[in-house]
């Protein structure tokens, strides 16, 4: 095999020699995104918070009653002076709450009253140019507000005699003991009109927040980031599709042999696979990993589906599973996926030739997986490994190897020294930016040629054209990372 080795004089990440460009549209995709991934998220504190206000709302209503009483103001000597006895109605509204401030007034009330506290709020107001004062007591109990009323008339003159003299009052108008509140209850109509307020508001202000958590992922979004960050060929890009749920799985399949795939998926695939058949005859690569930076973000369905095109091609192609700690390939391709395959050939169990599958649509032929294991790294970097791959160069013309994701495990790391190349696969707005570079630099750095990049989950935006990826929607297949746990392994997987 052709030893490859990376030219450190050409760095594989693109750098930038100056700031980078703010690009609005990009600033505000990035917000809607934002939005877009956790629209649901806002929505729950709001709606608790709209009840809550409209049960607070309901709650906090008080009925409140008021009374007033109105009477006539004139001096006990000079009954008959109005001059002076409208001055004294003004003295007795200008006095009044610093009477009823500093006690005199309140203790006074309390006594009469027989109690500890005032049953409501005294106010008192002259009419203009005359001697006409008017006493008004709100409170929550329609008969005690009423008493407290008739005390404050009996009460205020004596209070004020040492300032204003001996004083009398007349009545001239009492409303009596209120029947209805002064305050009625809001229609459930502004309760809800209320609530629903307060909610919008706390929904805007979780929306806020999501823009600028937009703001802050930085994933790879288009075919120019993937050629501005990834210094590699890019081979093309994989348009989303959206399947309806039916009972056969079968039907289901991404794959290019599948009648029911759309017609782009199967046109992009074409382009891909040319591509690459054109870097793969420039750099002399035969047997290829395929890789992405995190879980989910459709390698396998890429390694899949350009292996079946190269077969359909007329190329003697083979898909071998090298992901034996997560398998998927025989899943994919509907194979069983207890049959021994690369585990049993590392481990010295089966030879080569037992455990190949020829699919009879496509011609594709097939290795797979075999017994999951924790050991996937070391078998990957034995010399076993090598030889296979040794082995099937003279068995097929095209050897493409689905591997686990680089900042999960180091398999495909191990594997990057024995294969000539590597194509790494980017779904549009999962990982984070940094990941990728990292992801991408590690499998550079360690030996393995990049043969290209290939953007999945492509959108006419990403793309930059148009009609053939609008309508397809997300493929739900990719699913998680699920069976490594937390160490990089599953637990309880091993046969």
């Amino acid at each position: 095999m052709e030893e490859n080795k990376v030219n450190t004089s050409e760095p594989y990440i693109s750098g930038q020699s100056g700031p980078e460009k703010i690009d609005l549209f990009r600033m505000l995709a990035d917000m809607w995104k934002g939005v877009r991934s956790g629209w649901w998220i806002p929505l729950i504190p709001a709606l608790l918070a709209g009840i809550l206000f409209y049960v607070r709302a309901d709650r906090s209503y008080t009925p409140m009653y008021q009374t007033a009483s109105t009477v006539y103001v004139a001096m006990a000597s000079d009954q008959e002076n109005s001059y002076q006895n409208m001055l004294t109605a003004d003295q007795m509204v200008t006095v009044f709450p610093y009477l009823l401030q500093n006690g005199v007034l309140t203790d006074a009330l309390e006594d009469k009253l027989g109690t500890d506290e005032l049953p409501g709020q005294i106010s008192i107001s002259a009419d203009p140019n005359t001697n006409l004062l008017t006493f008004t007591v709100t409170g929550q109990e329609p008969e005690e507000i009423y008493e407290l009323l008739q005390a404050v008339v009996e009460v205020y003159p004596d209070t004020l005699e040492y300032i204003v003299g001996p004083t009398e009052f007349t009545a001239f108008r009492d409303m009596g003991v209120p029947e209805e509140p002064v305050n009625s209850r809001p229609s459930e109509k502004a309760y809800i009109l209320s609530a629903g307020k307060k909610a919008v508001l706390i929904y805007l202000a979780g929306a806020a927040l999501l823009m600028l958590y937009g703001l802050s992922i930085r994933t790879i979004s288009t075919v120019q980031e993937m050629k501005q960050y990834l210094n590699a060929a890019y081979l093309g890009a994989l348009p989303s599709v959206k399947f309806k749920k039916r009972s056969n799985q079968q039907r289901n399949q991404l794959t290019m042999d599948n009648s029911r795939i759309p017609f782009a998926f199967g046109e992009s695939m074409r382009t891909i696979r040319t591509r690459f058949e054109r870097e793969a005859e420039k750099k002399g690569s035969r047997t290829v990993l395929v890789t992405s930076t995190i879980p989910g973000e459709g390698k396998t369905t890429a390694a899949v589906n350009l292996a079946i095109s190269l077969a359909l091609a007329g190329h003697k192609t083979l898909l071998v599973d090298g992901d034996m700690r997560n398998p998927s390939i025989a899943g994919t391709l509907q194979i069983d996926s207890g049959r021994e395959g690369l585990s049993e050939i590392l481990t010295g169990r089966n030879e080569t030739e037992n455990v190949i599958t020829r699919l009879p649509d496509s011609g594709l032929f097939v290795i797979t997986a075999g017994e999951i294991t924790r050991r996937s790294t070391d078998i990957l970097s034995s010399e076993a490994m090598k030889d296979f791959l040794e082995s099937v160069r003279d068995y097929a013309e095209y050897i493409i190897v689905d591997t686990p994701p680089v900042m999960i495990l180091g398999d495909s790391m191990a594997l990057g020294k024995y294969v000539d190349g590597c194509i790494y696969v980017v779904r549009r707005d999962l990982a984070r930016r940094h990941l990728i570079i990292d992801g991408f630099s590690q499998i550079a750095e360690n030996g393995c040629r990049i043969l290209g990049t290939v953007l999945n989950d492509a959108t006419e935006n990403s793309t930059g054209c148009s009609g053939s990826y609008r309508s397809y929607g997300k493929y739900g297949g990719y699913g998680r990372y699920g069976y490594y746990g937390r160490y990089g392994y599953g637990a309880g997987k091993d046969k």
